[in-house]
């Protein structure tokens, strides 16, 4: 993710085309793990590259566990965790990404103990740069996702991006901080982007596909 932005900024200095920055990626990525980044018309897998860019960003969360059966008295147990920052759904038991995360703050899960259902809240101790889930399900765009922190008070972060795949070609679209909706596609546009409409005449079904392609990941931030 460092080496992206590098390029960027090389990008924006006008050292580099947008291609150019694009393919020292793909060349940088293809030198660490050839098998898995392969160059030519070989595609990559979605998840691998997100894993790739998104799997060492952590953020310090507190998690209370509570177990009913196991410690009916006692009170509930709170440790420290680094948690990551990329977050793969990989079922479709909640209709959208908010109620997904919701429930992954303030949820159940099984007791290592006894088996039986024990209760579990995760609470972040700042707020994170990013979220990035990676959908490999089919489930509804949310436009926010609540965040909760330590001292019980709420963050919204925002929809940013969401990328659609299929027929081994990428797309996607950017959200901006005034939630206008772009479109960009590489082989459409070009390192253009072209304008769609704002974010609030969007449903949340409708960000779930692009024309034949689906959502594959969404991007929230501040």
């Amino acid at each position: 993710l460092a080496d992206l932005a590098v390029q960027f900024d090389y990008k924006n200095q006008g050292l580099c085309s947008i291609n150019e920055a694009r393919n020292e990626i793909r060349r940088g990525l293809h030198s660490q793990k050839p098998n898995i980044f392969p160059l030519g018309k070989i595609g990559t897998d979605i998840g691998d590259l997100l894993s790739e860019m998104f799997s060492n960003k952590y953020q310090k969360i507190s998690v209370e566990t509570h177990c009913a059966t196991c410690d009916p008295a006692n009170p509930k147990r709170v440790t420290e965790s680094d948690d990551n920052c990329l977050d793969f759904i990989l079922s479709n038991k909640h209709r959208t990404i908010s109620k997904h995360f919701s429930t992954w703050q303030d949820g159940d899960r099984t007791c290592g103990t006894c088996n039986s259902l024990c209760r579990i809240s995760r609470r972040f101790a700042q707020n994170p740069q990013l979220m990035i889930f990676g959908l490999q399900v089919n489930i509804s765009i949310s436009k926010t996702i609540k965040l909760i922190h330590e001292d019980k008070s709420a963050t919204n972060l925002h929809l940013r991006g969401i990328i659609y795949g299929g027929g081994g070609h990428f797309v996607a679209r950017l959200i901006t901080l005034g939630k206008d909706v772009w479109f960009h596609d590489g082989i459409a546009t070009g390192s253009a982007c072209q304008i769609e409409k704002p974010l609030t005449q969007f449903t949340e079904k409708e960000l779930k596909v692009h024309k034949d392609k689906i959502a594959v990941a969404a991007i929230y931030s501040f």
